[in-house]
């Protein structure tokens, strides 16, 4: 190392060579990191007529470094270069520019001096050097323009690496904007589009020419059109963010809903450069918003139709009865029958139901004898309001058959056959044998009021003849319809539970038994309604409890011989009950509006006990669960299953 201090003069050549490397960073502009490494290598040798040079710029965001050594004015050496490249670089880094670096002459005999400058701090950029042959060099205005090379190299390198960062930058903004599952768009402060992403155009079909400028507004349906170019106005005057939805066509011609959002664009001294934005497909959203009110409307005009019905239905049983124990016997049968069919319709969605499903239903309001009811006929699709309206005609005369036909004495027995007249008019016959005799009708309750009325509703009639061997119908109605061949339907009826079966056809003989019961049930009047006709079935009953934390202490402190649960509690599922139960190895069943399918998953074989129900089916499905439970003690108390019998017979016009 040789200390070296030179004062710089400049002369006339100097001040030239300056001015010369002084333009270099105007010819770098938009160069890459190879070409000004190259220019600067050759611009030095040709200012400075040095034994070599060497200029190295740093590895930088991914490009390599680069090092070009410059031994004559048209020739580089590779070797050279990568020999020196690292032992310039850390000499740079711990000496100053005046240490001067004494290293063999690569091209012959002898030692040459080297003179080097860091770019950078810490050389961060890159470094410079220029070996000398001659004993009196480098010279001060050798270190000058070096110097001022080194500080023009410094400004050229920062600005390529900004240039190659706004770049990267970019190409990853186009890269994530092109492959966003959003249409991305860009404006300029006079709002005109300056950008649109691939997805924009391969959904509206048009070419970046037609959409830049003004010309995304054709894609736009022609309703929606001037609104939006109104609001983006508004807005890009106020340079305010905004969210807009509009109909956008598809490049097939289908227009479908847009959510355009956008914020503005602002550069680090908050002026005004635009705005960058999103759209997003949302006709999914709008068509389930629009079902979603259609919905709404829909449900509740079935509701207050069926408030109104209920209302009809008291008024009349109100009028015809006279005994208030019949009236809530009659008046609970028909909401019943009203429930029966509403599951039904929920099941299917609300778009029918089958009459097949309707009979199998319907039959088995009252207590029936395996076998006395046959059924027959097509498949038939009735839709919603027609199915509510014929299983109410199927309850009465299901329940007048109980209560004073072929069903109400063993033997007896009740043929249900229908087909389709014509393209829309379904004819029911409903025909009873092996009951009592039929005297003359002096005079027609409510069911049969209602028969004759809902039948003329819907374009038919009702005729019934009173024989001496049984009463007959002839129901007429027309409705739109789907029918295929005819199925025997009478395999098809469903058979209750065995327990409960038995107790409808014919009343237990071995003593009922008589417990603890729980209630679980969300809604106060209908937990106070199952209390009050249990307890008049001489069941103790614990509750009953409205939510689940309450219901879980009682079944861990309280001896219980049942459960009865609704399937959801205020919205929550009831999983840690019916949990609780098993381990305590406690009978429940589900008394709930849910189906099979609302409850648990794995409860799916438990007793379940639709809403609205009667008192006869409550009783009857606490004797099943009662007898389900080894430890309850026989009562005395024999009225609960009878009860239950009884009151299935009570139910009539």
């Amino acid at each position: 190392m040789v200390p070296h201090n030179p004062v710089a003069m400049p002369n006339d050549g100097t001040l030239r060579d300056i001015v010369a490397l002084s333009m270099l960073p105007a010819m770098w502009i938009g160069a890459t990191p190879l070409r000004i490494c190259e220019s600067l290598a050759a611009a030095l040798f040709a200012t400075l007529a040095p034994r070599f040079v060497v200029a190295t710029i740093a590895k930088h965001s991914g490009v390599r470094q680069i090092t070009v050594a410059q031994v004559e004015r048209y020739e580089t050496n590779t070797v050279l270069a990568e020999t020196l490249a690292p032992v310039i670089a850390e000499w740079a880094r711990e000496h100053d520019p005046d240490d001067l670096l004494i290293v063999p002459d690569p091209g012959g005999a002898g030692t040459v001096r080297m003179t080097t400058r860091a770019l950078g701090a810490q050389g961060e950029l890159g470094v410079l050097a220029a070996a000398f042959k001659e004993n009196d060099a480098p010279t001060a205005q050798h270190h000058l323009l070096l110097n001022v090379a080194a500080a023009q190299a410094c400004m050229a390198i920062q600005n390529a690496h900004l240039i190659f960062a706004v770049k990267e930058s970019e190409a990853r903004f186009r890269n994530m904007a092109d492959h966003a599952p959003v249409m991305v768009w860009v404006t300029e402060p006079d709002g005109r589009c300056s950008y649109l992403s691939k997805s924009w155009q391969a959904f509206t079909g048009q070419t970046v020419e037609e959409g830049l400028g003004h010309g995304w507004l054709d894609a736009i349906h022609s309703e929606d059109r001037q609104r939006v170019s109104d609001i983006f106005g508004a807005a890009n005057a106020r340079q305010e963010a905004f969210t807009i939805e509009y109909r956008l066509r598809r490049r097939d011609g289908i227009y479908r809903w847009m959510l355009d959002a956008a914020a503005p664009r602002n550069s680090v001294d908050r002026e005004f450069l635009g705005y960058i934005g999103s759209v997003l497909d949302i006709t999914d959203r709008k068509e389930s918003e629009t079902t979603k009110e259609l919905l709404v409307n829909e449900l509740n005009h079935r509701v207050k139709n069926t408030l109104a019905t209920v209302q009809a239905i008291a008024h009349q049983t109100l009028r015809k009865t006279r005994d208030p124990a019949a009236f809530v016997a009659a008046f609970t049968g028909r909401i019943e029958a009203l429930s029966r069919v509403h599951s039904l319709l929920a099941e299917a969605t609300w778009r029918g139901t089958d009459i097949r499903d309707l009979v199998r239903e319907l039959v088995l309001l009252g207590p029936v004898e395996e076998g006395s009811v046959t059924a027959c006929g097509p498949a038939v699709l009735l839709d919603a309001q027609t199915s509510c309206h014929l299983a109410l005609i199927l309850h009465e005369l299901c329940t007048n058959a109980c209560k004073y036909g072929s069903l109400s004495r063993s033997g007896g027995r009740v043929m249900v056959n229908w087909n389709v007249q014509g393209n829309d008019m379904l004819a029911l016959q409903w025909v009873e044998r092996g009951g009592p005799k039929v005297d003359a009708i002096e005079h027609s309750g409510f069911g049969t009021v209602l028969i004759h009325h809902t039948s003329r509703a819907h374009g038919g009639s009702a005729e019934m003849q009173a024989e001496p061997e049984g009463m007959s119908w002839t129901v007429r109605v027309r409705f739109r319809i789907n029918a295929d061949n005819g199925t025997d339907v009478s395999a098809m009826l469903p058979r209750l539970p065995e327990a409960i079966t038995r107790a409808a056809a014919d009343p237990i003989a071995a003593p009922a038994r008589t417990g603890r019961i729980l209630i679980v049930e969300d809604e106060a009047l209908v937990g106070l309604d199952m209390s009050t006709h249990l307890e008049g079935g001489g069941i103790e009953i614990v509750g009953p409890v409205t939510t689940k934390v309450e219901a879980l202490r009682l079944i861990e402190r309280v001896p219980l011989h049942a459960a009865m649960i609704d399937a959801n509690l205020s919205g929550e599922p009831v999983d840690d009950v019916v949990n609780a139960l098993r381990r305590r190895g406690i009978a429940f069943a589900f008394v709930t509006g849910y189906g099979a399918s609302g409850l648990p998953r794995d409860c799916r074989s438990v007793p379940l006990l639709r809403k609205p129900f009667t008192k006869a089916s409550l009783l009857q499905l606490a004797a099943t669960l009662l007898q389900q439970n080894a430890s309850v003690s026989p009562a005395i108390d024999a009225t609960l299953l009878s009860a239950g019998s009884a009151l299935g017979q009570s139910t009539g016009s």
